[in-house]
């Protein structure tokens, strides 16, 4: 673990993390993951119709003081070490082992990298055109795929493991768009 990953760690290790209702990537699909968003998300369809929200908003989580630290070094790490990549959002994951789905909400590539003590734990992408896969070991590496076309799941694990994935919600030419 470089030093900038040791400083992301030492931040996400400092912080509760809630339960985020995500059915469709929870193993038992009760959705009692434990994650949190930085950057972009995007609003659901009812809550835009119903209530008038934008399509997309920044996280509750980006705007919460507690959070900053991490907020700030999180950026900061995607931004040095994949300078090139536009990204919107970091889904952070605190020992959660993703079902296998594909991140419908995604557009293009994402990048992924694991942080932390722990065995196993590898990215599990399958082959588009049939049921084969791959199975990557993303511990203190960097790894990237498309997310929102390729299912994918997290390998069983011990140990303390955390995922960072960076994603993009929308194209950089897109952002003059209403946000």
């Amino acid at each position: 673990m470089n030093v900038q990953h040791k400083t992301v760690f030492n931040e996400i290790n400092k912080l509760e993390f809630k339960i985020q209702a995500r059915h469709n990537v929870t193993a038992d699909h009760k959705g009692n993951n434990r994650g949190i968003v930085v950057g972009y998300i995007k609003n659901r369809e009812y809550y835009i119709q119903q209530f008038g929200y934008p399509k997309y908003a920044i996280s509750r989580t980006s705007k919460t003081i507690k959070y900053n630290n991490l907020f700030y070094e999180a950026f900061m790490m995607g931004l040095c070490e994949i300078p090139d990549f536009f990204f919107t959002s970091i889904q952070i994951n605190k020992n959660h082992k993703c079902c296998k789905h594909i991140d419908s909400f995604n557009i293009g590539v994402s990048y992924i990298i694991g942080l932390g003590d722990y065995t196993g734990g590898e990215l599990r992408i399958y082959n588009k055109k049939d049921d084969s896969y791959e199975d990557i070991d993303i511990r203190n590496k960097w790894y990237s795929f498309n997310g929102s076309k390729q299912y994918h799941e997290t390998l069983p694990f011990t140990g303390e493991r955390y995922s960072l994935v960076y994603y993009k919600l929308f194209n950089e030419d897109d952002v003059k768009m209403e946000i």
